[in-house]
């Protein structure tokens, strides 16, 4: 017997994963299932952006023949839109729990012990138990009156004509773009942009968000008061005004898990997941990794563990990705990478046939290799594609293809995939779309 409490991407993963195993699987969610993922989060904003992207195309249409007057950005059709997509998706992820058997429960979870967890007068007991609690936003109490969330922000019904985004990482970025396209002003506030992984490409991000009208400051929030319709925010000695000032920063929920398990903010596992205690694992943003692709691929690793495989969780081999602007990463950064003997290659997006005919020409495909042993370490993707483009280096990092193998790939023409090739080859400077080096 499973329990596993949460019902985002790790800890719905884990229960299909473990029920395919043959496992008897109790899943536990206080909220929606499918988490900040799938409610508030990755679905809810790649609708929003979506929409962005057809109401900023209206403007370049022209180029390619093609003449339309935009009318207002329509806000409240958008946001039904989102619940739309949102509830097919629950309401698929339920009938997919429950062709595997697994029994849902709605409450909050708590261990009562090792071996049994508790939802209100209901005790499970457990063989093992997998925490996937999530995360939540993290407010300080002197702002909260004066700030949405990100749960608010993909429930607003109007365009604001200025917003503040604090508090910075993927998600953040990827809000103050949709406002960007849509017309409002955008002033983002944050001492780090991205995450760690992107550091390689994060600043070709903040030149191109400052290019395109994303303003930013940074300094400690001192104060918040309203003034009219909009927020005076005293950052330091600078005051920024904003009709909605968008708090982006989340922290672990821990709800009813003993604080026992907790190591400062977070819960520390090791490569199978496990907690200090050998049957109870832990996976996704409660283990302070706050990307659902982590939080999956961790959750598949603690289902199988538990039953008996010797699963590891790499989280080297997971893409991370930004969906606008649109940039992806894999393995090493090259400040990680400096224990080895490095050869780059690189391919830009202008010289290929295929980014030249849809107008993506910013961008670049660089890719990390072993001059010895031609091991592929890591790749960035900045551009149009990018999301995507990335999954076939992972995959060939997964394998344990070398650079040479890889540089090998057959593709058709013409294709955003060939500047993968074109960057393989580049490492040895033999780019078929480049000049000789």
């Amino acid at each position: 017997m499973i329990t596993i409490i949460g019902g985002g991407p790790g800890g719905y993963t884990a229960a299909i994963r473990a029920a395919q195993l043959g496992a008897e699987v109790t899943l536990i969610e206080r909220e929606e299932f499918g988490g900040t993922c799938l409610n508030w989060g990755c679905i809810p904003s790649k609708v929003f952006l979506k929409g962005s992207k057809i109401f900023s195309q209206l403007e370049v249409g022209e180029a390619y023949g093609v003449s339309a007057r935009a009318s207002p950005f329509d806000m409240r059709r958008l946001v039904e839109k989102k619940d739309e997509v949102k509830q097919s998706l629950v309401t698929g992820l339920k009938n997919v729990l429950r062709s595997y058997g697994v029994h849902m429960l709605h409450g909050e979870g708590r261990i009562t012990d090792e071996h049994t967890v508790q939802v209100g007068v209901e005790k499970i007991p457990s063989d093992k138990i997998i925490i996937a609690t999530g995360s939540e936003p993290d407010v300080p109490h002197l702002f909260q009156e004066m700030v949405i969330t990100y749960k608010e922000a993909f429930q607003l019904e109007y365009l604001p004509r200025s917003v503040m985004v604090v508090y910075g990482g993927v998600f953040s970025v990827e809000l103050a773009w949709f406002f960007l396209e849509t017309g409002s002003e955008v002033i983002m506030l944050t001492a780090g942009l991205l995450e760690k992984e992107f550091e390689d490409i994060e600043g070709r991000i903040a030149s191109y968000l400052r290019n395109r009208g994303i303003k930013s400051v940074e300094g400690r929030i001192t104060s918040i008061k309203k003034s009219g319709e909009k927020k005076i925010v005293d950052v330091g000695a600078e005051e920024v005004m904003a009709e909605e000032v968008i708090w982006m920063k989340r922290k672990p929920s821990f709800g009813g898990i003993p604080q026992t398990f907790l190591t400062g903010e977070s819960i520390t596992v090791n490569e199978h997941m496990q907690t200090a205690l050998p049957h109870v694992y832990a996976v996704g943003d409660c283990t302070g990794s706050f990307l659902a692709g982590d939080a999956m691929a961790q959750g598949i690793t603690a289902a199988e563990h538990c039953l008996g495989r010797n699963a590891v969780y790499k989280s080297q081999l997971v893409p991370k990705v930004m969906y606008a602007p649109e940039a992806a990463v894999v393995g090493l950064t090259e400040k990680e990478a400096e224990k080895y003997d490095v050869v780059k290659g690189n391919f830009p997006f202008g010289a290929s046939g295929r980014a030249q005919t849809v107008g993506a020409l910013q961008g670049r495909v660089t890719i990390l290799s072993d001059k010895k042993y031609g091991e592929i370490l890591g790749a960035s993707v900045l551009g149009k594609g990018a999301t995507e483009l990335i999954h076939l280096i992972s995959f060939a990092m997964m394998m344990e293809a070398t650079i040479d193998e890889l540089s090998r790939l057959l593709c058709a023409h013409p294709t955003m995939t060939e500047m993968v090739k074109d960057a393989s080859l580049d490492i040895h400077g033999n780019a078929f779309n480049m000049p000789r080096k």
